[in-house]
């Protein structure tokens, strides 16, 4: 009984400690800092990220593309300030790399090739996030 209550204790002095650290979405935080288009892609892709890939709604997949590539016009035509040359470099890699990503996703769409968008959506998703994080270490 001793072991069990250390257990517990442990576990509600600890985990939310642990969670608390993880931070938020990179998304929500660049939208958060006024980076709108930022804000505009993580509205096209949550729903399908959340929802539609782990139902497998290849439907809703499909259809996601046309929306991705409307708000990545806005993600790329953000010119963010950056002090530091590295950082401003690897946020517009990161921004080309996702530009790369839904133009692949979108012909895998056009294809129709199902499996293919199945496999890309996490890669597309993975890369907002590379994007969305890259410019938050922007000067604004």
């Amino acid at each position: 009984m001793k072991k069990l209550w250390l257990v517990l204790l442990f576990s509600f002095l600890f985990v939310p400690h642990v969670f608390a650290e993880e931070g938020g979405c990179p998304g929500e935080e660049a939208a958060e800092k006024g980076f709108d288009p930022i804000k505009e892609f993580h509205h096209a892709i949550a729903p399908v990220w959340h929802k539609a890939y782990p139902a497998k709604d290849f439907d809703a997949m499909m259809a996601a593309a046309p929306e991705f590539e409307k708000a990545l016009e806005g993600v790329m035509k953000l010119e963010p300030k950056f002090t530091d040359a590295e950082k401003a470099k690897a946020f517009t890699d990161s921004r080309d790399a996702l530009a790369a990503v839904v133009a692949n996703y979108s012909k895998a769409v056009a294809a129709p090739d199902q499996d293919l968008v199945y496999e890309l959506l996490p890669k597309v998703h993975e890369q907002f996030e590379a994007t969305a994080s890259a410019i938050l270490a922007s000067d604004g």
